[in-house]
């Protein structure tokens, strides 16, 4: 609630940073961990249904940037692209992905 207020405030540079960083603690899971527990390993699928789930959001009036953000982490020597979810981020990719 205090970040909400925040938000529509004018904020400086330091609060601003605070605020992201509290929000941040909301994204809990990577997308690829999750994903790859329903058996999505491949990139364009991995893609795919990170794009689908936030269109979802999109669709609902659900801010994406809350729930979603693209990181980049290490696996085998290589730079790979993951997604941060909360849990709504995470509930929402796996109910349109068990469609399947």
């Amino acid at each position: 609630m205090i970040i909400e207020y925040y938000k529509n405030q004018l904020l400086s540079s330091e609060m601003e940073y605070f605020a992201n960083c509290i929000s941040e603690l909301e994204l809990k899971f990577y997308a690829s961990d999750i994903l790859a527990r329903i058996g999505i390993v491949e990139q364009a699928d991995f893609e795919m249904a990170i794009n689908k789930a936030a269109a979802l959001c999109r669709l609902t009036n659900v801010p994406v940037s809350k729930h979603f953000k693209v990181i980049y982490k290490e696996n085998n020597k290589l730079i790979i692209k993951d997604w941060k979810l909360s849990q709504l981020a995470c509930r929402i990719i796996l109910i349109s992905e068990s469609n399947k």
